[in-house]
Parts: structure tokens; sequence; C-alpha cells
């Protein structure tokens, strides 16, 4: 009997994980925003619910998940809280995208200048077949290996 059930089980799942292996993880979008008050300022949402807000050179802060909330008319709403206090929202039904800056509860309305899909980034292993390659001085030493 046991045996019947994982051969069952097997059979099932060795589709879906071959399907799977198959298919490209989603790396998320990246998207610039112009807002009053700013200046042009730079979302990245990646895979697993992390955001990342850049603006000027130096300003970076980051954000864990979503809250998917509802407006009193029903429209969906997405609130993007990012640890120094400031919030995004994305209006999900019109795409609208307003901002809250931290220390104030004005709602600004921004406009998106700038949208892609983030590159997906595919990291080649390190493995002694580049030791071979690298041995330039035929020592057997792994020579420095440096990506650009």
């Amino acid at each position: 009997m046991m045996n019947k059930i994982l051969v069952t089980t097997l059979a099932i799942m060795t589709p879906l994980t071959a399907a799977l292996a198959l298919t490209p993880p989603n790396d998320g979008d990246e998207f610039q925003i112009s807002c009053p008050g700013r200046d042009t300022m730079t979302i990245d949402r990646a895979e697993y619910g992390i955001s990342t807000l850049m603006w000027d050179n130096d300003n970076f802060q980051i954000a864990a998940g979503q809250e998917r909330t509802r407006l009193n008319d029903g429209q969906p709403v997405w609130i993007t809280l990012f640890r120094n206090g400031d919030q995004l929202m994305v209006d999900k039904a019109t795409q609208n995208t307003f901002f809250v800056y931290a220390g104030t509860t004005a709602l600004v309305p921004c406009e998106r200048t700038y949208t892609r899909p983030d590159p997906l980034l595919t990291l080649t292993p390190w493995s002694d077949t580049h030791t071979a390659q690298n041995d330039e001085a035929g020592d057997g030493r792994r020579a420095e290996h440096r990506y650009s």
C-alpha cells in the first residue's frame, strides 16, 4: 500500500517539478517616479517581496513586502512602507502612484517616468576547470579571477 502511494505521488510531482525547473523566475521590475518635493526616485521590486528606493546618488531605503488594502470605494491599493517612514502607494486599478514622505501626512501625486523588467542575473559557478584555464604560471595554483 505504501509503495503504491509513493509511486502515485512521484508520478504527480515529477512533471510538476520539471515544469517549475523550466520556468524562469520573475525577477521583479524597476520603475522611476517623479514627485514634487524630491528628485526622481527609482523603485526596484525584487522577486521575494523586497523593494528598494533610491534617489539622488546617495539615498537608499529598503522595504519588505506590501500592504494590500482597499479604499472606501473598493479600489485596490498596495502600500510599501520603507524603513525611513516613506510610503509608496499604488492604485492597482488605475496604476496611479502616490507618495507620502517620512514625517508628513500629505499624499503627493507622482508620475511614473520609466518602467522596465529587471534583467535576470545568472552567476557562473566556480569550478576546478577555472584552475586549469587560469593557471598562467603552470604551477597548479588558482589565478585571480576578476568579474567585469
